[in-house]
């Protein structure tokens, strides 16, 4: 057999990652890849169920409600912009973190980390959109009631942890109560606590330059809040 290793270069992704911090709070970290024309951004900050002991699954509602429509664009709007681009942006999160997710074509990424930045700085957050969202989430969590699997590995994961620590997995029925506990309120406090610079890093792979994408942070987050979250809770 030929070895081809004498005869191919090896790349080293470290010396190719060009790091900054465009805003403070905000570091971007950027990978030129093979990928023609399309750039992907994964991006995180602190924020997750881990924050808030009282009703864990309040910070993922939190995140579920970002994509929901801003207070200057209905939900609709938000998304008919977002396809008219071909891109995607998704949000989630777990016990630690909150992150968001985007693929577009290069020549759209100006206008795909505005629409990211109007979603994450003014979400409309509206009772309805709650209401919705936990009446969906109760009827998710009823249908799992039979299944032995998902039982099993809450049973588990209760068993081996603390109350408090990020693993640790309630029952349907506790989770079910979480959620119909949850308030407007508290889904508005939650969000002016948490969300905002400080922790957040962004990673943009692809057909990019970093410079472009620097340049479209300072102009999107440049003044936004601090967020209250600096560093991990102790468990």
């Amino acid at each position: 057999m030929k070895n081809i290793s004498k005869n191919t270069k090896k790349f080293n992704i470290l010396s190719s990652v060009k790091e900054s911090t465009p805003v403070n709070g905000v570091k971007l970290l950027s990978v030129k890849t093979g990928l023609s024309d399309g750039i992907i951004l994964h991006g995180s900050f602190l924020g997750g169920s881990i924050f808030n002991k009282n009703n864990p699954v309040l910070p993922r509602f939190v995140a579920s409600m970002i994509s929901e429509g801003t207070v200057r664009h209905s939900k609709e709007i938000i998304r008919e912009k977002i396809e008219d681009l071909g891109a995607q942006i998704n949000f989630s999160s777990d016990s630690y973190r909150v992150y968001f997710s985007i693929s577009v074509l290069k020549k759209d990424v100006s206008k795909i980390i505005s629409i990211l930045a109007e979603e994450l700085r003014e979400p409309a957050l509206t009772k309805d959109t709650l209401n919705l969202l936990c009446t969906k989430e109760i009827t998710n969590l009823s249908h799992l009631r039979e299944d032995t699997r998902v039982n099993a590995y809450r049973i588990l994961c209760r068993n081996i942890f603390s109350k408090y620590h990020p693993n640790y997995t309630y029952t349907i029925d506790e989770s079910i109560k979480f959620i119909e506990k949850l308030s407007l309120s508290e889904i508005v406090l939650f969000y002016k606590k948490v969300y905002g610079v400080g922790s957040i890093v962004i990673v943009a792979t692809g057909d990019i330059d970093h410079s472009i994408i620097e340049k479209e942070i300072i102009k999107n987050f440049k003044g936004w809040k601090n967020s209250n979250i600096a560093s991990l809770p102790v468990v």
